[in-house]
């Protein structure tokens, strides 16, 4: 607060001529702009003592906080929730969010590697973000949290839920905290699947060109389902290929997201091929690399050698001070993005 509050306080007579001038001025046929609004509101100020200015801002500042208006971020919110709530109840879409023409691979390397394959469940975080959607699931019989080591008996050891989809929570902060402006600027998302990083760059970011490259039909049809309902089909585009054979985009994009992209998708070999693939084309200078988790993360478990410093730098995402972390879950969350400029 600049200065006290003085419930007291009056405007000088002159405020109310002026605001009479103001009126006589927005004449029937000259609508009254946000301009005309921001010259008499400096001209007000310029009338006005040090101590009387501040105690009006004062004033105007609370008055403000009585009013409710939405935001274009609460307007996105809400469409996003309402996209989360429409790929739920999709028919084609089973409850695991994993359509059943793809093949899910229990990763060999990692680690999920020593983890039984049966203990491994999808739990998608875009379609349920919270423990109280999954409690839901518990509760009414479609999910559970635990699993019979030995059928019959009462020996129980706990899921391991995993995720093919960012968080609302992740992506958020990815296009309005971290990222710089993407004004005219492409995204490509590999392995965009459901569509959720084309989603919330549409609605927490000016990037002019949003492309998704997923090569299952079935989500694609699904995601292209998603842009004609909510008309986003103005600045996303979804291309159903295997990106080792975009190269052409790559040299396009400014930003390129690789989201837990290849782990549960492709077998070592191919995920060692397609790493190789991103190093020798996407060499944009000054473009963006997002990873999550990090590349020396990913390769780790494949055994492969890239001269990775000399493809990208990383940027430690500082989360201080910038965003507000209600719980070790959402500062978890957030510490897996992985931000790297392209050299």
């Amino acid at each position: 607060m600049y200065a006290r509050k003085n419930d007291k306080y009056q405007p000088p007579n002159s405020y109310d001529q002026d605001m009479m001038c103001s009126n006589e001025n927005a004449s029937s046929d000259h609508l009254y702009t946000l301009q005309d609004a921001h010259k008499d509101f400096k001209a007000i100020l310029k009338k006005l003592d040090g101590n009387s200015t501040m105690d009006f801002i004062t004033q105007l500042r609370e008055h403000l906080d009585t009013i409710d208006i939405e935001s274009p971020s609460h307007n996105a919110d809400i469409l996003l929730k309402s996209i989360s709530e429409d790929l739920r109840n999709h028919p084609d879409l089973p409850l695991s969010a994993v359509m059943n023409s793809e093949l899910i691979i229990h990763p060999s390397t990692g680690e999920f590697a020593g983890l039984e394959p049966g203990s491994v469940v999808n739990v998608d975080k875009f379609l349920y973000p919270d423990d109280e959607s999954i409690d839901e699931l518990c509760e009414q019989g479609k999910l559970s949290r635990n699993y019979c080591v030995q059928c019959g008996s009462h020996q129980v050891e706990p899921l391991t839920f995993v995720s093919h989809s960012a968080s609302t929570q992740q992506m958020k902060y990815l296009f309005k905290d971290f990222l710089p402006d993407l004004h005219d600027k492409t995204v490509i998302d590999v392995g965009s699947r459901l569509g959720v990083v084309l989603y919330h760059a549409y609605h927490y970011s000016s990037a002019s060109n949003i492309i998704g490259v997923e090569m299952n039909p079935d989500l694609c049809g699904l995601q292209q389902y998603i842009l004609q309902k909510y008309s986003m089909e103005d600045r996303i585009q979804v291309t159903c290929a295997d990106i080792r054979t975009q190269a052409y985009l790559l040299k396009k994009a400014d930003v390129l997201i690789l989201n837990n992209v290849f782990e549960f998708f492709l077998n070592v070999h191919d995920q060692k091929e397609v790493w190789k693939f991103l190093f020798e084309n996407y060499r944009k200078s000054g473009s963006y690399l997002v990873s999550i988790p990090s590349i020396a993360e990913s390769l780790a478990p494949l055994g492969l050698i890239l001269d990775v410093n000399t493809w990208v730098k990383e940027f430690p995402i500082s989360m201080k001070g910038r965003v507000n972390i209600s719980n070790e879950e959402e500062e978890e969350e957030l510490s897996c993005i992985h931000l790297y400029k392209v050299l």
